[in-house]
């Protein structure tokens, strides 16, 4: 017994609720609740309800005995989509009868024979197994046994396919179509939709979530009466519970009435019971589901709520933090405070982070903005190490995934040699399908820090050879262009994607797409700095019929404000600097699309003073420049200028005009940067 106990642990106290429920109110009457109270049970307290003993004339026993021809009815309409509205069963709703202490103990009231029957339904690892249980002992199947049988059901090959245990291989999927046509599903579903009103709050969650992973339509009798259910239930319900009815209900389509009601009514009681919650990831799901449904005031208090939770520390589990971390992204509030907090938990515990939500953090970092220099040094030291000791395959990761990592890494200019190889390693050892969607990130990567991993030189000339038309005509018109001016920044010239992108603009080159129109002009300038000269004469037509002006990036008005404050004070210092030995020009056209903001002329000298912010530099490497940079760089020697740096930010921290002239005069004296 104490083995069979162990083995079916989660749901042993459902079990035994179940039969202490069935002694307690096994003569007690239901009450019936009319349709016109669904405002009283969204807003006000279900037990009001319960105290006016409201009664219906007509009743429906939803868990009397059907004849063989009611039966064989039941059966064949409880999934039926065509059903109206009204020709749904009522719903039934237990009397809230409170549970009465027993003087007999708990474990003598569990018949073995129900424990042994829950073990046969987890054992069943196919269609066939679980409904053959069912029929075989469907006399014995109480509320319990008929809920986890569906859950079953709905792992094994539901829309969420996953694996009941690690050692068990599922057969082959079995459609929803194909499901319903099966008697003993049939018959189970009408088991369920009897037992559905008796059934603990766990186990209607668990119906409900199965019904959703089954794909069955919302407008079938089952889940529209099974929706009515939740109506009775909504005010009753702990908040945990509650955060996972409000997930479930926005799995549904949202031209589904009566799930958008109960989620508005989720919302409305939501603010009453924050002080109740406990639990990170029950404040994380009604942010994610209701965040939108809720007063700013509301928003912000769950929130605070969260972040209380968070540095409490009390029963914290990484997949809560991380559904805290991804929940946050569109609140306000002390989201960077939760931010940071988050990750000092996260980083001693990566080992225990999966692939998947390890890739979830960065894209939700990517979003708050959230740079963090020590966290994605862990992090890239530890996904490189975890590529390495896939021994070349993608049975730890594919590209997809590293597509994303290589994306936030290159967003926020973090340079990590040793993930990008890894990356290189894993992309040209490996056999496995691609696509050139999930090699754009990733060649943007190496094109961005201009670096190219010296074991693996190939890359490129893997992403070159993936370029071809076939691959090509699969993906968005921005995917060549991002993929071929990578390409050119790294040194390759990709013939034929060129020739593709030049056969696709001659068409039609969109005015309206002014981002694509930037990404030309980064591709033209690349060709000309880098001497591409095959295809440029079209090129450069197509690049001239663009109005000027069309698709320029501007400045943030703040970032424009503190510009203008660098260069009058860097004019004002080099004219002290220079004084009559040295003429200073101010924006010069270098061509290209290149304007340098100071000249300096002395006799056959020419020195190109340049402003720059921070982001022209990796992030954890100050000195190593960015791809753009270097190319302004070639470009400006190329035509006999010495060029020199300076960054906006030095010059602004220098408050006296005394030190940054001396700072100003130490760097024209140095030839570059």
């Amino acid at each position: 017994m104490l083995q069979i106990y162990n083995y079916i642990r989660p749901w042993r106290t459902c079990i035994i609720s179940h039969q202490v429920m069935r002694r307690v109110c096994e003569s007690s009457s239901r009450q019936w609740m009319p349709a016109s109270t669904l405002s009283t049970i969204l807003t006000g307290d279900v037990g009001q309800y319960y105290d006016t003993k409201l009664t219906m004339s007509t009743t429906h026993k939803m868990n009397s005995p059907l004849s063989p021809s009611r039966r064989f009815w039941h059966h064949s309409s409880i999934l039926n989509t065509q059903q109206p509205p009204w020709q749904m069963p009522r719903t039934t709703v237990p009397s809230p009868n409170q549970v009465k202490p027993q003087s007999e103990p708990v474990e003598e009231m569990v018949d073995e024979g129900s424990l042994i029957l829950l073990e046969q339904i987890c054992d069943a690892d196919s269609v066939q197994a679980i409904l053959g249980v069912y029929e075989e002992q469907e006399d014995k199947f109480t509320e319990v046994h008929s809920a986890r049988a569906l859950w079953c059901l709905g792992q094994v090959c539901g829309r969420d396919h996953q694996k009941v245990a690690s050692d068990i291989d599922l057969p082959t999927k079995i459609g929803t179509t194909e499901l319903i046509k099966m008697e003993g599903f049939r018959h189970l579903c009408s088991k369920v939709l009897q037992d559905s009103p008796h059934m603990s709050d766990a186990s209607f969650l668990s119906i409900l979530d199965s019904v959703q992973r089954l794909n069955i339509s919302d407008r079938s009798d089952l889940v529209r009466t099974l929706l009515e259910q939740c109506k009775h239930r909504l005010n009753t319900l702990p908040p945990n519970e509650l955060s996972l009815l409000v997930v479930i209900l926005n799995r549904i389509p949202g031209s589904n009435t009566l799930a958008r009601i109960l989620l508005d009514g989720a919302a409305l009681k939501v603010p009453d019971i924050i002080n109740d919650i406990t639990q990170l990831i029950t404040v994380a799901r009604f942010l994610k589901v209701l965040g939108r449904r809720l007063s700013f005031d509301d928003q912000k208090k769950l929130v605070n709520r969260l972040l209380a939770i968070l540095i409490a520390g009390n029963n914290l589990t990484v997949e809560s933090v991380i559904q805290g971390l991804t929940a946050v992204v569109d609140m306000r509030g002390h989201t960077k405070t939760y931010c940071k907090v988050a990750l000092e938990f996260l980083v001693d515990k990566l080992d225990e982070v999966s692939r998947s939500d390890l890739v979830s953090i960065m894209i939700a970092l990517s979003k708050h903005r959230y740079y963090d220099e020590e966290f994605f040094q862990v992090v890239g030291d530890h996904v490189a190490q975890m590529i390495t000791n896939s021994s070349g395959s993608y049975d730890a990761w594919n590209l997809n995934q590293l597509s994303h990592i290589c994306r936030v890494y290159t967003m926020f200019n973090h340079l990590h040699p040793a993930l990008l190889d890894a990356i290189a390693e894993l992309i040209v050892l490996s056999n496995r399908p691609y696509t050139l969607l999930s090699l754009t990130h990733i060649t943007q990567a190496f094109a961005k820090f201009a670096y190219l991993p010296p074991d693996v030189p190939q890359i490129l000339d893997f992403v070159t050879n993936a370029c071809n038309m076939a691959e090509m005509e699969k993906e968005p018109f921005w995917v060549c262009i991002s993929i071929a001016t990578s390409l050119m920044c790294c040194g390759r010239y990709p013939d034929q994607m060129v020739e593709f992108i030049l056969r696709r603009l001659s068409q039609q080159v969109s005015l309206d797409d002014l981002a694509m129109l930037n990404n030309m002009r980064k591709m033209h300038q690349v060709m000309r700095v880098r001497g591409f000269t095959a295809n440029l004469p079209e090129f450069q037509k197509i690049i001239d019929s663009i109005p000027a002006d069309l698709g320029q990036r501007k400045l943030s008005p703040k970032v424009e404000r503190v510009y203008k404050k660098a260069r009058v004070m860097t004019k004002e210092a080099l004219t002290s600097v220079a004084k009559e030995t040295s003429d200073v020009v101010e924006d010069v056209d270098a061509g290209l699309g290149y304007t340098i903001d100071f000249v300096l002329k002395q006799e056959e000298i020419k020195q190109a003073v340049v402003l720059q912010d921070s982001k022209c530099y990796a992030a954890n490497v100050p000195q190593h420049a960015l791809v753009w940079n270097k190319l302004m760089e070639e470009h400006l020697q190329a035509n006999g200028y010495q060029v020199v740096w300076l960054q906006v930010e030095d010059i602004i921290t220098l408050i006296d005009t005394e030190e940054r002239a001396a700072f100003i005069s130490n760097r024209v004296g140095c030839n570059g940067a």
